[in-house]
């Protein structure tokens, strides 16, 4: 079962060079130790590492071994700096083997 305890949460910020639109969060579990990938998490978008506005929120996330998910949202806006906010996994850490974002699709400037 899932710990979902946000006081517990771990988080890692994305910074980037100039503001962009991104849309798109891809994360790829671990080979053995998949249980540590997110089971629930948000993502975050700001223009300075103490101020965010939620962009979305995932639930109940399930993984397999080496499994690699697309995460798509909305964003209306650009942002020098992104935050992933891990909530719970099926293990007491949290784990990836990869973890990508970006712009998918032609967003407005």
């Amino acid at each position: 079962a899932s710990n979902d305890s946000r006081k517990n949460s771990s988080y890692i910020i994305i910074g980037l060079s100039s503001p962009e639109k991104a849309n798109v969060l891809i994360m790829m579990a671990r080979d053995y130790w998949n249980s540590q990938a997110p089971t629930s998490f948000s993502i975050l978008g700001g223009n300075s590492e103490g101020s965010f506005t939620k962009l979305k929120d995932y639930y109940h996330v399930n993984w397999s071994a080496n499994e690699e998910k697309v995460f798509f949202f909305t964003n209306k806006n650009k942002y020098g700096y992104y935050k992933i906010e891990f909530y719970s996994s099926d293990h007491y850490t949290f784990g990836l083997s990869g973890l990508n974002l970006g712009k998918f699709g032609q967003l407005d400037n």
